[in-house]
């Protein structure tokens, strides 16, 4: 009778919202610069792809621990490290596009 939680007590417990936030948005803001070097400077797989992908895991890590945050704050921040990622991609391709209607 009634619903079974796979995981009970997951949902109940309080999360530490405003460090997770903190970290959350250092990992989006450092990775947008990240995000357009490897857009502008890289191909895919390329070992400096490699180092534009993973240079702010150790200092994201780095805030975890000194934060002592849960483990299930960690696929809060690698979305939002990807996120940043992406943004920052975005940002190269219009930055390209721009400049180069503007060569034309």
């Amino acid at each position: 009778p009634g619903r079974r939680i796979a995981f009970p007590g997951a949902f109940s417990m309080s999360l530490p919202w405003k460090p997770i936030a903190g970290v959350s948005a250092f990992a989006f803001g450092c990775n947008i610069p990240l995000g357009y070097l490897r857009q502008r400077d890289t191909t895919r797989f390329d070992p400096l792809w490699f180092v534009y992908v993973h240079a702010s895991v150790p200092f994201i890590i780095y805030l975890r621990k000194k934060m002592m945050l849960p483990r299930q704050a960690i696929p809060i921040n690698i979305l939002s490290a990807v996120l940043g990622q992406l943004t920052g991609s975005y940002l190269q391709k219009q930055h390209a596009k721009d400049t180069s209607i503007k060569d034309l």
